[in-house]
């Protein structure tokens, strides 16, 4: 009989067991955020030294930067996240690109210099956004263990006994 100071009623069943556990979500941005380094800094490397003939790293880093992130997300089994960031990663840095093409630097000798930096500053703000928003793995509920469990079978052998057979240790 349950003592006057219980919090359960008399007639209360308890199922015995453990609860479910709930764990923190997990952020995985941080993955992202070093994949999306050395795109920028190759597209930023291209803006500062700019020539007719120097556009290969920048054509480089494009591809890298447009897929890594969707990776990430597809290989944390997030496809909307991955077609979220695809999206983010193709538009900003163009629309950061065009709007400094669009701006018409007239002092300048080659107006693509100012339109590879702006676009690549559209990149570090999609990384930063992506990374932030969208990098981050909803808490996965475990579901409770039975009340017994078997943890290892290994086999056994004792050459002095000239015996063998299976071991199994566990919680019961």
């Amino acid at each position: 009989m349950p003592s006057s100071n219980s919090p359960l009623p008399d007639d209360t069943d308890v199922e015995a067991g453990p609860a479910p556990v709930s764990k923190p979500g997990y952020w995985y941005g941080w993955q992202m955020m070093v994949l999306d380094a050395v795109p920028i800094a190759l597209v930023g490397v291209t803006a500062g030294n700019i020539d007719s003939d120097t556009f290969g790293p920048a054509l480089l880093g494009l591809p890298v930067f447009a897929l890594g992130g969707p990776i990430v997300h597809l290989a944390h089994e997030r496809p909307v996240a991955a077609l979220g960031s695809l999206g983010l990663r193709v538009t900003v840095p163009l629309l950061f690109a065009a709007a400094a093409a669009g701006d018409g630097c007239h002092d300048c000798a080659d107006p693509t210099g100012p339109a590879l930096t702006w676009g690549a500053i559209g990149m570090a703000a999609v990384t930063m956004v992506d990374a932030t928003f969208l990098g981050r793995e909803k808490a996965k509920e475990e579901k409770p263990r039975a009340w017994y469990a078997i943890t290892s079978i290994s086999p056994a052998v004792d050459p002095v006994r000239k015996t063998a057979g299976v071991s199994m240790g566990g919680t019961f």
